[in-house]
């Protein structure tokens, strides 16, 4: 890029420069949110897995958790 107007070249130069540095940062962002979202996902895993565990053992209490819960949340949503 030699448009013969040094002015130029470097506005150019450091229009490139900022927008690669959007591009990295954008780009490290986006590495942390699929870390987070794997980790999320790894704990929802593990939290089905307790859920369903307790939901075996204890059958009867999951019950009465679920009526419980209903109940509480009819009362709460109701006008």
């Amino acid at each position: 890029m030699d448009s013969g107007h040094p002015a130029l070249d470097r506005l150019a130069e450091q229009a490139h420069d900022t927008v690669q540095k959007v591009a990295d940062v954008a780009s490290k962002a986006s590495e942390g949110a699929h870390a987070q979202t794997a980790q999320v996902k790894e704990v929802q895993a593990a939290f089905m897995q307790d859920c369903q565990a307790f939901v075996r053992t204890n059958p009867v209490k999951a019950l009465l958790y679920a009526a419980a819960a209903g109940f509480l949340l009819t009362r709460l949503l109701r006008d």
